[in-house]
């Protein structure tokens, strides 16, 4: 036994002159546990998919809820976009760092060119706002009003978004065409 510690403080001594840490188990496990923790966490969190976009407020339709406002989403965004896609939809000046929940009502797919030349889609969106902001909508929205709209085409967990390179890569590599 007084073999083992000799040879255990030898070998420490000699860790510490080559300049490496001593790494122990205690600190191999506290390691271990922190990247299952934050792996464990990483597969939970979700993070939204979204194309953000511009647009203006369209009409007020003659249901007193119901309004539609029209966005303007880039060529390069139109393939990601469906119906009924659910939008986080903000109106400057008017929602205050607050989202109205909206969808996506209808894809206009003959594609516009605005004056400096770019390709856009115009989309419909559909709200139903709460009583509360139906009666602020009713008293400041005005046609033409600007708008941003956060359409959410998909959802991953942190864990994808993070690993999501690696595995294109891992999968580019390994395929039979590249």
């Amino acid at each position: 036994m007084k073999k083992n510690k000799l040879k255990y403080l030898s070998e420490s001594i000699l860790l510490e002159e080559s300049g490496l840490p001593m790494i122990n188990t205690i600190t191999i496990l506290s390691i271990t546990i922190m990247i299952i923790l934050f792996l464990t966490w990483a597969n939970y969190m979700i993070i939204d998919d979204t194309v953000s976009v511009n647009g203006y407020v369209y009409t007020k339709t003659t249901n007193s809820n119901n309004y539609m406002f029209i966005s303007l989403v880039p060529s390069k965004n139109i393939s990601v976009i469906s119906e009924e896609d659910p939008v986080l939809l903000s109106i400057p000046g008017i929602t205050n760092r607050r989202s109205i929940n909206a969808y996506v009502a209808t894809i206009n797919r003959t594609p516009q060119v605005n004056e400096q030349g770019r390709v856009f889609y115009e989309v419909t969106l559909n709200i139903k706002a709460t009583e509360e902001m139906n009666q602020t909508l009713t008293t400041s929205l005005l046609n033409g009003m600007e708008t941003r709209s956060d359409i959410i085409v998909g959802s991953r967990t942190l864990l994808q978004y993070l690993l999501g390179p690696l595995w294109d890569v891992g999968q580019k590599a390994f395929s039979s065409n590249g």
